[in-house]
């Protein structure tokens, strides 16, 4: 199965933020923007009609924020990887941010059943002058059925460019076959493994020092670490046991940063 997105965000006069181009095909399924906040951000959700993704399934997803335009994306449901005896699945996206506009993208986590094979491609095409947070979680494997851990392949291969000249590439290739999550340095005993990009001409070692600080205070069941890259862009993982407290120290960063990012506070998004 073949799904297809392509999604253009466009600033009218009125500095609302509104779908000029919309296009999608089963399983992807698109729900029409509500407003929640003053600077007109469009929130829109994804849905997956399918209930999981299938060996040879294909999701293309092309995403643009025109220039002042702001986008909020999420999902309604988890992204589930389905057993595969034969073949992997694909997942590509693409996402174009123009200059003074936003995108905050928060989906729900990736299930990696066992025998699952995934390969997922993504490619983030900023301008300097624009915002940009982008978060992952990938859960490797359910627990509680006795899969930790034996999916067959996950391949990521993720890209960030900003004004056209590439500043993050992060490329893992991982197999339980072959390597031992469990180790040291690797998954050590967690099922969750959480991402987080943060970009904006504005950071700089304050904003680093103050998510840090806010980090310590957490009283959530998690590993989290946050890096400043020399491009500006702020990088945080995590490790946990469950993606409730990786998405919940996810959302104390943003809520505190995001009122400095784009002058406007985070609202309360229904799941």
């Amino acid at each position: 199965m073949l799904g297809k997105l392509n999604l253009t965000i466009q600033a009218d006069e009125f500095n609302q933020s509104r779908m000029t181009e919309m296009s999608y095909s089963t399983p992807i399924k698109l729900m029409r923007p509500f407003y929640l906040d003053d600077i007109g951000t469009a929130y829109v959700y994804l849905m997956d009609l399918a209930g999981g993704v299938l060996a040879g399934d294909q999701l293309h997803y092309n995403i643009c924020v025109n220039p002042r335009a702001h986008l909020y994306l999420t999902n309604t449901t988890a992204t589930k990887i389905h057993p595969m005896e034969n073949g992997f699945a694909n997942i590509q996206s693409r996402f174009y941010i123009g200059e003074h506009a936003s995108l905050e993208y928060f989906p729900e986590e990736v299930i990696l059943f066992e025998k699952s094979k995934l390969e997922n491609d993504t490619i983030v095409e900023l301008s300097s002058n624009s915002v940009f947070v982008f978060s992952e979680i990938i859960f490797m494997g359910r627990k509680h059925y006795g899969e930790l851990h034996k999916f067959s392949k996950f391949r990521t291969n993720f890209v960030i460019k900003l004004d056209g000249k590439t500043i993050i590439w992060e490329k893992f290739d991982i197999s339980p076959v072959t390597r031992h999550l469990n180790g040291l340095g690797y998954m050590e005993q967690n099922s969750h493994y959480g991402s987080m990009y943060l970009y904006s001409k504005e950071n700089d070692g304050k904003l680093l020092a103050l998510i840090r600080e806010m980090m310590q205070g957490m009283n959530e069941k998690l590993h989290m670490g946050c890096s400043l890259h020399t491009s500006g862009m702020l990088i945080v993982k995590a490790l946990s046991n469950n993606q409730y407290s990786i998405q919940r120290g996810f959302k104390k960063i943003w809520q505190m940063i995001r009122p400095i990012l784009l002058k406007e506070e985070m609202p309360h998004i229904r799941k």
